[in-house]
């Protein structure tokens, strides 16, 4: 009767164990950042607008360029 005793303990005792293997964590410098960017004008008057856009796609990139970003980074989709 101890026997069992013991392998019943045993087997609960078990249970209550983890076992890790393995886990290291470093800083890694990014060489990739996908940032997607989207912007709207609405209006009337089609020339209006489009050249509003075009003003909005000149402030941005120059935001970019002043974030250090060069253009030959950035990949420009028109959803048009």
């Amino acid at each position: 009767m101890l026997d069992s005793w013991t392998e019943i303990k045993a087997t609960r005792l078990s249970d209550r164990y983890v076992t890790v293997k393995g886990l290291v964590e470093r800083k890694v410098k990014s060489d990739l950042a996908i940032w997607p960017l989207s912007y709207k004008q609405v209006g009337d008057d089609l020339a209006v607008v489009y050249a509003k856009t075009e003003s909005d796609k000149k402030a941005v990139l120059q935001f970019l360029d002043l974030q250090g970003i060069k253009p030959t980074e950035i990949e420009w989709v028109s959803s048009m």
